[in-house]
């Protein structure tokens, strides 16, 4: 069996502190009856649409064992969840909140949770469109109302929750806190650099930016407005999520077509992809990346330790 790319279905996840319009990403999700707060694009209950694997869930169509996954998968699992959050659309004062001020310790930390003045002692960030924030695991943060976020982060769905804003559940019971296991993993006193910068890495048929990178995934963003050749790698998968446009994806055995708010899985060491955008298309290319390597790229463009340590995090 030849590797071909595939496409992902999403599986929508309701929360109370979501939205009903999941547009522009979603047009069709609008109105809807229930809040939904998030869209998993590679969840291993997300279900694959194309290809010889069509109608299995990623985690029957790869299903590593028990031993495996201990040999394999330490630096994935029981240590937090570092993340990352590009903005593809944000309201003029759409804001998230990431990491304390570096003043604040655990003792006026706690007071705020009983006063109900947490948010005072955030750093607040403003959100514009294309924006990328990167967020390591142990940072206090919150998203506000006004946008949508593509969050790409280490696999895990573990969250630590000080503050709920007098929220319940459908049962109108609030949700489990968890303070102290909080207070364990939060770094006090550590400066917060949350906004990344863009690193340009080629421009010839499109734009290609690296918009963060950590040992658990890098991503950057293709805006292409011609056909483009992607050279894929023999050592990891490819993830493309599709922020904007429409095209078609042309491989060695065959073609198919890609909208917005698709994920497509693109298979290692194909030989050949080219990307071929009817529309001016967004896309956001995800992987793991070769630490090592990419520095080693970027050094060779010329760039220095301080430009770099903006976009890559050790």
């Amino acid at each position: 069996m030849k590797p071909e790319p595939f496409r992902i279905e999403p599986t929508f996840v309701p929360r109370i502190w979501g939205a009903r319009s999941l547009a522009p990403l979603y047009p069709e999700k609008s109105n809807l009856p229930e809040p939904i707060g998030e869209a998993w694009l590679t969840g291993i209950d997300c279900r694959i649409a194309t290809g010889p694997f069509a109608g299995k869930t990623l985690g029957k169509a790869w299903r590593p064992d028990d031993a495996y996954a201990a040999a394999h998968e330490q630096a994935a699992g029981g240590h937090g969840k570092t993340e990352m959050w590009h903005a593809v659309y944000a309201e003029p004062e759409a804001r998230v909140l990431i990491g304390l001020d570096p003043k604040v310790d655990e003792k006026v930390f706690i007071e705020a949770i009983k006063n109900r003045t947490l948010e005072d002692l955030f750093v607040h960030w403003r959100v514009q469109p294309g924006d990328t924030f990167f967020v390591r695991a142990g940072t206090p943060h919150t998203i506000g109302p006004g946008m949508v976020l593509c969050e790409i982060q280490e696999y895990s769905d573990l969250t630590y929750r000080v503050y709920d804003y007098g929220r319940v559940d459908a049962k109108g019971r609030p949700r489990e806190l968890h303070i102290q296991k909080a207070l364990d993993v939060i770094q006090f006193g550590r400066p917060i650099g949350a906004k990344t910068h863009r690193i340009r890495l080629r421009a010839q048929g499109s734009e290609v930016s690296l918009l963060a990178a950590c040992r658990y995934f890098a991503a950057e963003r293709w805006k292409i407005a011609a056909a483009t050749e992607v050279l894929t790698n023999t050592e990891h998968i490819d993830l493309f999520v599709v922020l904007t446009g429409d095209g078609n994806l042309t491989w060695g055995s065959g073609s198919a077509k890609f909208q917005s708010g698709e994920c497509w899985l693109i298979p290692a060491g194909l030989e050949k992809l080219t990307v071929d955008s009817r529309s001016a298309s967004k896309i956001l290319r995800t992987y793991v990346p070769d630490m090592a390597a990419l520095t080693a790229r970027l050094k060779e463009k010329g760039l220095g330790f301080q430009e770099i340590e903006k976009t890559v995090f050790e």
